[in-house]
């Protein structure tokens, strides 16, 4: 099966380019010498010879026994003095054309620290074969994986930003494979990719930086958002201050949909951990960057759903968070339209689903739309705890408004949880009684909401719509209401002795 890198690059001349980087002055000594002779030139002999008959086994076998050799002789890296006939025949051998030897060639050519244009075709090179989940199983037996990372490490960003590219790549797809996630993680990729992120936060300081990495940093995020799924990651983002990194890289790549979304992700996995919440809401910029990412994408689901499942997340925990939330410029206007724009189009996909047939498609989109709509009305349910704010929400009129109109299109047995979270926000907010409560002005329209869920034969649903009359029974025409539906007295009567 086919990969994609999401992403697209100016296509370059692939031809392989001879390494003749400078191994300094000096002459090798005897002993290195003797160690050439004695120990190299016989295993360069054999691959010569493996070449001939193009025997992959032994080409494989050789090119790990040739890398243990160097290793032994301190010859890695760019120490060798004979280093570019090795290469060269490297180079040669890729053309063999196996997979398998191609990644065992390209593990000894990194490890030899190849620059430049050979450094970004090896890179082409090892995430061509990533591309297919049939080669999985060559990185695992291999540890290929750890040489990617510290080309990450060692190499230059931005000199280096396309090879980069291709590494993350290959990366970002071995990372789907559970079995090579946990040894990405393992070998330290959360640390590694992460300080690679603070490195790229600082060269985006300069504007001209920001077009340049974007597509470098959906790699990394995409990445990044698979570690997350580990719960043992946690605290390796904890420790490496990730939470106020990724807000940083969210604002400053604020224009580009993709990384606002796997950086989304990633935040969304974290808050699910109590630590983590908490340390994402000591995070200044997160409320006042997650609401400028909203406003910016309004209509990218994907990305709505998963902010605001991190805004539930923290909302859900302290009033200090719904606080810091409701003082950000705007907060509450902008969950008012969002909640406003779903509900709009959650009609018209209901609309169309009525009058054509029912397909698989309309369905996921549907379920997609109904889940935001979910999340945004349970977050509003969250914030009207907190005194302030649910006196601000109760008082206004836009939020009353659509809370009443998924009441009024929404059935429960179509989808229960959203009802029942709307009920529950509206028995939050008639909590707070005083002459500028939209609530208390329209008790008696939304009564009339609750008396159809007194008569359903949703028990939940029931007592959420008993527990909204528990607080506008302190008025008159309420009471009179309920006298008057002797259905409604029978529900309550029979809600009252179970």
């Amino acid at each position: 099966m086919g990969r994609s890198l999401q992403c697209t690059t100016k296509s370059k001349d692939t031809e392989r380019q001879e390494e003749t980087e400078s191994v300094g002055n000096e002459t090798e000594t005897e002993w290195e010498r003797d160690y050439w002779n004695g120990n190299i030139l016989p295993i360069l002999k054999d691959l010569e010879a493996a070449e001939q008959d193009k025997n992959v086994e032994d080409l494989c076998s050789l090119c790990v026994k040739l890398q243990k050799t160097l290793e032994d002789g301190n010859m890695l890296g760019k120490r060798c003095k004979w280093r570019s006939i090795i290469l060269k025949m490297m180079y040669k051998l890729v053309d063999i054309g196996s997979d398998r030897l191609c990644l065992n060639l390209a593990k000894l050519i990194l490890a030899l620290r190849v620059s430049g244009k050979n450094l970004l075709n090896i890179c082409k090179l090892i995430f061509k074969i990533s591309r297919s989940e049939n080669n999985d199983h060559l990185f695992q037996n291999d540890d290929l994986m750890g040489v990617l990372l510290e080309v990450l490490q060692n190499e230059d960003a931005q000199a280096n930003s396309e090879a980069f590219l291709y590494c993350l790549g290959t990366i970002k797809f071995l990372s789907g494979n559970r079995a090579l996630l946990s040894e990405l993680l393992r070998k330290q990729a959360v640390e590694i990719l992460l300080e690679l992120m603070k490195q790229i936060i600082h060269f985006n300081g300069r504007p001209e930086m920001v077009s340049d990495m974007s597509h470098l940093v959906v790699q990394l995020t995409a990445t990044l958002r698979n570690l997350a799924d580990l719960s043992q990651s946690r605290l390796k983002f904890l420790a490496c201050n990730a939470l106020l990194d990724l807000c940083i890289l969210m604002e400053i790549y604020i224009n580009d949909k993709d990384i606002c979304t796997n950086v989304s992700r990633i935040l969304s996995k974290l808050s699910t951990y109590n630590d983590c919440c908490t340390a994402l809401a000591d995070c200044s910029t997160y409320y006042s960057v997650a609401l400028a990412v909203l406003n910016k994408h309004p209509k990218k689901q994907d990305l709505v759903v998963r902010i605001a499942f991190t805004l539930n997340n923290l909302t859900a925990k302290t009033n200090a968070a719904r606080e810091d939330f409701y003082k950000v410029k705007g907060s509450i206007a902008t969950l008012i339209h969002l909640l406003h724009v779903y509900c709009e189009l959650d009609v018209k996909i209901q609309s169309i689903k009525s009058i054509q047939k029912e397909n698989a498609k309309d369905l996921k989109k549907s379920s997609e739309v109904e889940d935001i709509l979910i999340k945004l009305v349970s977050l509003l349910a969250n914030l009207s705890v907190h005194p302030n704010v649910g006196k601000y929400l109760a008082a206004d009129q836009n939020c009353i408004s659509r809370l009443i109109h998924i009441l009024e299109y929404k059935l429960i047995d179509e989808c229960e949880e959203l009802v029942i979270n709307t009920v529950a926000t509206l028995n939050n907010l008639s909590f707070y009684e005083n002459d500028s409560s939209t609530v208390t002005k329209r008790r008696l329209e939304i009564s009339k909401l609750m008396f159809k869920l007194l008569l359903s034969n949703n028990m939940d649903g029931i007592l959420e719509a008993a527990r909204v009359f528990g607080n506008l029974s302190h008025y008159q025409d309420v009471r009179d209401f309920i006298v008057e539906n002797s259905g409604m007295s029978n529900a309550m009567h029979c809600l009252i002795s179970t």
